[in-house]
C-alpha cells in the first residue's frame, strides 16, 4: 500500500485552515464586535439586521447543496484522471450557482420591502432604509452563496492554501468595511454592506484563481462513460434538495416544539445550556468537512488503500478531541453556563449529561456520514440522511410530550445513534481498511473509552468544587490518553522538536 503523498496532507491541513478561519471571524464579528455595533447601532436596529439576516438565510433554502456535490464529484474526477469532466463539472456547477444566486437577488428586491413592513412594524427605521436593509442582507446571502461555491470548488481543484488566503482577506475586509462604515455614520446599513463587501471580494478572487485552474484542466472529451458517482444530474440534485429541506426543519424544530408547550423562560433556559455544545459540535464537524476533498480524490482514482490510511490518521485525532470534549462537556458544563448567563439559565445536569453523550455521537454520526458522503454514495447518503432527519420530528415531539426537555433531548439523541452505527457500518465497508488501520482505529477508541471513564471516576473523588474536579477529571483523560497512545506521543514529541528548533540564521 502505497501511503497518502505529502500533497494529500497538506491539503487536508490548508483546508482545515479554511475551515477555522471561518470559525475565528464568526467568532470575531458575532460575540467581540458586538459592543461596538451596539454603540453605534443601538438594540432596536441591530435587531432588525439580526432579523433581516434571518429572513435572508431562510431564501437561501432554494439552493439544493450544489457546492457539496460539486466538490465531490469534481474531487473524484480528478482523482481518477478525468481533467476533462472535472472542468465539465464545475463549469455546470457555476452556472447553476449563479442561477440560483440570481433568482434570490431578484426575489430579495421584489420582496424587501414587504418583508421589512413585517419585521419593522414599528417603523424603527425610514422605509427607504429598511427595504435596503432586507435587500443587502438578501444579496450578502447570495453573493456569500455565489463565493463559497467557488471556494469549494478551489478546494476540490487542489487548491485550498490559496482560497484559504483569499478567504482571510476577504473577511478581514468586510469587518474592516463594516467599521469604516459605521465611523462614517452608515448605521444599521453598514452592518449590511459589511457582509455583501465580503462575499462580492471573495467572489471575484476565487473566480480569478478557479478560472486560472479550469484552464489548466484542458477540457476534453476524455470521458464518454462516467458512472452516476461522477456526474452532477438532477436526480442527485434532488435528492440534495430533500436531505437539506428536513434537515434543515429538524434542526431549528426542538426550540420551535419547546416554544408551543412551555414558557419563554424555559426556552431560553435550553438554548443557552445547548449554545456552548453546539459550539463545539461546529468545530468538530468542520474537521469532517476539511477531509472529504482529499478521500473523493484518492477514492476517486482508485486509491481507497491510502483514502482508508488517512483516515485512520485524522480519527485517531477526532477520538481525542472528542472524548476531551465528552467529558468537558459533563464535567464543565453547568460551571460555564452559570458564569457565562447565571445559575437560573442552566437546564439541569440531566439535561448536560445527554447534551455530553450527544455531542459524542453527533461528531461520530458526521465523520462517518461525511465520509461516506466523500466516498461517492451520493444519492443513497441524501436518502439515508434526510430520512433520519425526518425520524427526528416525532422522536422529539414524543420525548418532549412525556418526559419535557429531557425528552426532547432523548429524542434528538436516538436518531443520532442510529445515523452514528448505519454510516459507520456503511463508510467502513467503502473504505476497505486494510487489518493495521483497524488496529489503529480500534485501539485508539479503546484508549479514548478508558480514558474517559477514569476521568469521570477522578471527578467523582475529588471532594472539591465541581469546577475543581472537573478540571481534574480532564486533566487524568489527557494524561492517560497521553500514556494509552503511541500516535499521540509522537505527535507531542513532533511539536516539541518543532519549538526546540533552533531558528535558521
Amino acid at each position: 500500500m502505497r501511503a497518502a503523498t505529502t500533497t494529500d496532507r497538506r491539503e487536508v491541513y490548508w483546508n482545515l485552515v479554511l475551515q477555522y478561519s471561518g470559525v475565528g471571524f464568526m467568532v470575531v464579528q458575532g460575540v467581540v464586535l458586538v459592543p461596538v455595533y451596539l454603540r453605534y447601532v443601538g438594540n432596536a436596529e441591530f435587531g432588525l439586521w439580526l432579523i433581516a439576516g434571518g429572513v435572508a438565510t431562510w431564501i437561501a433554502i432554494i439552493d439544493p447543496g450544489i457546492s457539496a456535490l460539486m466538490q465531490q464529484r469534481v474531487s473524484r474526477a480528478l482523482g481518477s484522471e478525468r481533467r476533462g469532466q472535472a472542468a465539465r463539472l464545475a463549469r455546470r456547477g457555476m452556472r447553476l450557482n449563479s442561477v440560483l444566486a440570481a433568482a434570490m437577488i431578484v426575489v430579495g428586491a421584489l420582496i424587501s420591502g414587504w418583508l421589512a413592513r413585517t419585521i419593522d412594524r414599528d417603523a424603527t427605521v425610514a422605509a427607504h432604509t429598511g427595504w435596503w436593509l432586507v435587500f443587502l442582507s438578501v444579496v450578502g446571502v447570495a453573493v456569500g452563496l455565489m463565493a463559497n461555491a467557488l471556494t469549494s470548488l478551489g478546494v476540490a481543484l487542489r487548491a485550498a492554501r490559496a482560497h484559504a488566503l483569499v478567504t482571510v482577506v476577504s473577511a478581514s475586509t468586510g469587518i474592516a468595511s463594516t467599521l469604516g462604515g459605521l465611523l462614517l455614520g452608515g448605521h444599521v446599513l453598514a452592518l449590511a454592506m459589511g457582509v455583501v463587501v465580503r462575499g462580492v471580494l471573495q467572489m471575484l478572487l476565487a473566480y480569478v484563481l478557479v478560472r486560472g485552474d479550469l484552464a489548466a484542466l484542458r477540457a476534453t472529451d476524455d470521458e464518454p462513460q462516467a458512472d452516476e458517482t461522477q456526474q452532477l444530474d438532477w436526480r442527485a440534485l434532488a435528492w440534495a434538495a430533500y436531505d437539506k429541506i428536513t434537515g434543515t426543519f429538524a434542526l431549528s424544530a426542538d426550540v420551535f416544539f419547546l416554544g408551543r408547550g412551555f414558557e419563554a423562560a424555559t426556552v431560553t433556559s435550553y438554548a443557552l445550556t445547548k449554545k456552548p455544545v453546539d459550539l463545539l459540535l461546529g468545530c468538530f464537524q468542520r474537521l469532517a468537512v476539511a477531509l472529504a476533498p482529499a478521500v473523493s480524490f484518492l477514492s476517486g482514482g482508485a486509491r481507497t488503500a491510502e483514502a482508508g490510511a488517512v483516515v485512520a490518521a485524522v480519527g485517531a485525532r477526532i477520538l481525542w478531541l472528542t472524548g476531551g470534549a465528552v467529558l468537558g462537556t459533563a464535567l464543565l458544563l453547568e460551571t460555564l453556563v452559570r458564569l457565562w448567563v447565571g445559575p437560573a439559565q442552566f437546564a439541569g445536569r440531566d439535561a448536560a449529561a445527554i447534551l455530553a453523550a450527544g455531542l459524542g455521537v453527533s461528531v461520530s454520526a458526521s465523520f462517518f456520514a461525511n465520509l461516506y458522503f466523500a466516498l461517492g454514495a451520493t444519492n443513497r447518503f441524501y436518502q439515508l440522511n434526510g430520512s433520519i432527519s425526518l425520524l427526528t420530528v416525532p422522536a422529539m415531539l414524543g420525548g418532549l410530550h412525556y418526559f419535557g426537555i429531557t425528552g426532547l433531548l432523548i429524542g434528538v439523541f436516538l436518531p443520532r445513534v442510529i445515523a452514528m452505527w448505519l454510516f459507520a457500518v456503511l463508510a467502513m465497508g467503502a473504505l476497505q481498511l486494510d487489518k493495521s488501520d483497524k488496529r489503529v482505529m480500534t485501539g485508539e477508541f479503546a484508549i479514548t473509552l478508558i480514558a474517559t471513564i477514569a476521568g469521570l471516576a477522578a471527578a467523582q473523588i475529588q471532594p472539591s468544587e465541581r469546577w475543581v474536579s472537573g478540571l481534574a477529571g480532564v486533566a487524568v483523560y489527557a494524561v492517560v490518553v497521553a500514556g494509552g497512545s503511541r500516535r499521540l506521543r509522537g505527535d507531542l514529541r513532533r511539536i516539541a522538536s518543532l519549538r526546540l528548533r533552533p531558528a535558521a540564521r
